[in-house]
C-alpha cells in the first residue's frame, strides 16, 4: 500500500474481506501440497497404520450406510408383504360370507347351517390377532437416529367391514331360524358370543382396564386430552381448559371446545387437572367413530336376537297431536361425577331430541348413595344404605358443583328395614313409591309404601308414610312416572302400568295393573321422566325414548297408545352408574 493511500474504514472494511473469501479455498489446497511434499518420505510405521486404519474405516462407514439402505428396502418389503397376506385373508373370508349370503337367498331351508358357519367363521376372524393388525409402511429419513426403527403393527380394524357383513349374515339368518319356530334359547349362546366380541363392557373403564373386545380396542385409540389455560384460579373463581382429541387410528390431533368451570373464590391457588371431566367428550367423540357405529349395529341385532328372539321392532301407534317438553336427567358416573343434561322434545317424537349441555360437571362425591330420585323442577333426595335420606335443590347450573342447596337431612340413620331394604320409584312432587318385605302369618310377602314430604320446595323436615297395597307383585323393575303413575317390568318383560290418586274428591284410590308393552326386558335400565316419556337403555349405551299416549288414566280398556321410540343423540349413558330422571311434576296438595 502507498502512503498516499487511505485505510478502508466501515463497510469497506467488511467489502474487502468478503471480496478475499474466495481465496481461501486455494491457499487450504496449497497448503496441503505443500505438507504433502515436506512430509514425502517421513512418514513412520505409526503414522502409516493409522492412515491406513482411517481409510479402512471410512470404506466400513460406506458399506454400513449401504446396508442400511438395503435393510430398510428389505423391512418396507417385508411390511408390504405382510399387510398383501392380510388382504388376501380378509378376502377369503369376505367371499365366504358372499356365498352363504347367494345361498341364503336360494334356499332359506338352510338357515340353520348359514348361522352356524358364519358364527365359526366371525370366531376364527376375531381370535386371528394378526388379522386386525396393519403396517405403516415407511423408509427410514435420512436424518434418523441410529436408533431409529420401523414402527411395530398396530391395532387398525382393517377386517372390520368383513366382519360386520359376516355377523349381520349371522344374525338375519338367525332370525329366519327363529321366525319359523326355533326356540328363541337356541339362539343366545351364538348371541351372548358376538356381544363379547363387538360389545363395550358395563365396567370397562378407559385407558385402566385392558381391552378385550374390539369396541374396547377400537375407544382406546381414541381419548380427549385435558391442557390448563389458566395456571391459577381467576378472579371470578374460575378455571379453563383446552380439550384436545387424539385418534392413534386416523393420527389425527385437534382442538375440539374449551371449558371454564367454577371451582371457588378466588385464590392463588393452581388449576389442576381431572381427566374425568372430558370423559363425555371422549364419549362423544367415540361414537361419532365409523367403526364404533358399525359395531353398535351389530351390538343392538345380537341384543334383540337375545332378548326377543326377534330383529323386528315392537309395533307402537303414531298420532298428529304433540306437545313441546323440556325433559331433565342427571347422570351419576361410579366416580361420583354428577352431570345435567336436558332433552328437548315433543310427544310425537318425529325425530331425535336436543340434547345440551355436554359433559359439564355439576357435583362430586354422589357415588355413596344407594338410590338418588328427583322429583319436581330441581329437587332430589338422596337415599343411604344405612336409613338415612337427604335433600337436595339445584338452584344455580353455571356454579357447577357449589350451585347446590343442602343437603338437608329428613331422616337420621335409623337402622329400619323400611328404608335398609327398598326398592323405590320416583312419582314426583316429593311422593316415592318404596316396596317392602314383612312377615304375615310366617309367609313372606311385600307391601307397597308411599312416603310423602311435607315441604319439598323447602327442604325442612315432615316425612310420612302410608302402606297403599298389602300383597304387592314381584317386579324387578320399578320407577315412577309422575302424578302417582308407578311402572313395573316383569320376569317376562312385560311393561305394567299402575295409578295412585290422593284428592278430596277421590280419596285414596289405586288402579292396575294394566299391561301396555313388551319386550322392555331387551333393555339393562328403564326410566321415566313424567308426562308419559319412558327411556330404555340397551347395553351398548344407546337410549331410546318412547311417550305413552294414556300415561294419566290408562288405556281403560283400549288398546296403548304409544309413540315413538326414537333415538338420543350418543352412547355414551352406559358410563353412568345411576341415571336420575326429574318427574317434572309440582308438588301435590298434601292431604
Amino acid at each position: 500500500m502507498n502512503r498516499n493511500e487511505t485505510m478502508p474504514e466501515g463497510d469497506d472494511v467488511y467489502v474487502t474481506i468478503a471480496s478475499a473469501i474466495p481465496y481461501v479455498n486455494y491457499v487450504v489446497t496449497a497448503y496441503k501440497i505443500v505438507e504433502g511434499i515436506y512430509n514425502f518420505g517421513r512418514e513412520s510405521d505409526t503414522d502409516e497404520a493409522i492412515r491406513l486404519l482411517d481409510e479402512r474405516v471410512g470404506l466400513l462407514e460406506r458399506d454400513v450406510a449401504a446396508l442400511d439402505d438395503r435393510l430398510s428396502d428389505l423391512e418396507v418389503r417385508v411390511a408390504q408383504g405382510e399387510n398383501r397376506a392380510r388382504i388376501r385373508t380378509i378376502r377369503e373370508h369376505h367371499l365366504s360370507f358372499a356365498g352363504w349370503a347367494r345361498d341364503l337367498r336360494g334356499h332359506p331351508e338352510q338357515t340353520g347351517s348359514i348361522a352356524g358357519k358364519s358364527l365359526d367363521r366371525l370366531r376364527a376372524m376375531y381370535g386371528d390377532e394378526d388379522l386386525w393388525l396393519w403396517s405403516d409402511i415407511q423408509r427410514k429419513p435420512e436424518d434418523a437416529p441410529d436408533t431409529w426403527r420401523p414402527a411395530e403393527p398396530e391395532f387398525k380394524g382393517v377386517p372390520l367391514p368383513t366382519f360386520a357383513v359376516g355377523a349381520m349374515l349371522w344374525a338375519l339368518s338367525t332370525h329366519v331360524r327363529l321366525a319359523a319356530g326355533e326356540p328363541a334359547a337356541s339362539a343366545r349362546a351364538g348371541a351372548d358370543e358376538v356381544l363379547g366380541w363387538v360389545a363395550t363392557r358395563r365396567d370397562w373403564i378407559p385407558h385402566q382396564t385392558p381391552a378385550r373386545s374390539l369396541a374396547e380396542r377400537f375407544r382406546t385409540a381414541i381419548n380427549v386430552e385435558v391442557v390448563v389455560s389458566t395456571k391459577y384460579v381467576t378472579a371470578s373463581g374460575h378455571c379453563e381448559y383446552a380439550f384436545v382429541a387424539v385418534n392413534r387410528i386416523d393420527r389425527t390431533r385437534r382442538g375440539i371446545r374449551n371449558v371454564r368451570l367454577y371451582v371457588g373464590p378466588a385464590t392463588n391457588t393452581m388449576c389442576t387437572v381431572d381427566p374425568r371431566i372430558a370423559d363425555q367428550d371422549e364419549a362423544l367423540l367415540e361414537d361419532g367413530f365409523a367403526q364404533l357405529k358399525t359395531q353398535r349395529v351389530i351390538e343392538e341385532a345380537a341384543t334383540r336376537l337375545r332378548d326377543r328372539g326377534t330383529l323386528a321392532d315392537p309395533y307402537v301407534g303414531r298420532f298428529p297431536d304433540w306437545t313441546a317438553h323440556r325433559l331433565v336427567l342427571y347422570g351419576i358416573e361410579p366416580s361420583g361425577v354428577l352431570r345435567r343434561y336436558q332433552f328437548d322434545t315433543t310427544t310425537a317424537l318425529d325425530e331425535a331430541p336436543v340434547v345440551t349441555p355436554v359433559g359439564e360437571v355439576v357435583g362430586t362425591g354422589w357415588q355413596h348413595f344407594t338410590d338418588v330420585l328427583g322429583t319436581h323442577t330441581n329437587v332430589v333426595y338422596a337415599f343411604s344404605g344405612d336409613g338415612a335420606i337427604d335433600w337436595y335443590r339445584h338452584d344455580d347450573l353455571d356454579r357447577g358443583p357449589a350451585g347446590w342447596t343442602g343437603p338437608r337431612r329428613l331422616l337420621e340413620p335409623c337402622g329400619s328395614t323400611l328404608f335398609q331394604h327398598h326398592s323405590t320409584a320416583n312419582a314426583g312432587g316429593g311422593r316415592f313409591f318404596i316396596t317392602t318385605t314383612y312377615v304375615d302369618d310366617v309367609r313372606i310377602k311385600r307391601s307397597l309404601e308411599l312416603l310423602v314430604h311435607t315441604d319439598p320446595a323447602n327442604g325442612t323436615k315432615g316425612l310420612r308414610t302410608d302402606r297403599i297395597v298389602r300383597n304387592w307383585r314381584r317386579y324387578p323393575t320399578t320407577f315412577g312416572g309422575g302424578s302417582g303413575v308407578l311402572y313395573g317390568i316383569d320376569d317376562d318383560g312385560d311393561l305394567y302400568w299402575h295409578r295412585h290418586q290422593t284428592g278430596a274428591q277421590q280419596g285414596r284410590q289405586w288402579e292396575g295393573p294394566v299391561k301396555i308393552g313388551h319386550g322392555w326386558n331387551v333393555f339393562t335400565r328403564v326410566f321415566a321422566f313424567g308426562h308419559g316419556f319412558i327411556a330404555g337403555l340397551y347395553p351398548s349405551g344407546e337410549m331410546l325414548l318412547y311417550h305413552f299416549r294414556q300415561w294419566q288414566h290408562g288405556p281403560r280398556g283400549s288398546r296403548p297408545l304409544w309413540n315413538g321410540p326414537i333415538t338420543v343423540p350418543g352412547t355414551h349413558w352406559r358410563g353412568f352408574k345411576t341415571m336420575v330422571p326429574m318427574a317434572g311434576d309440582a308438588p301435590p296438595a298434601v292431604q
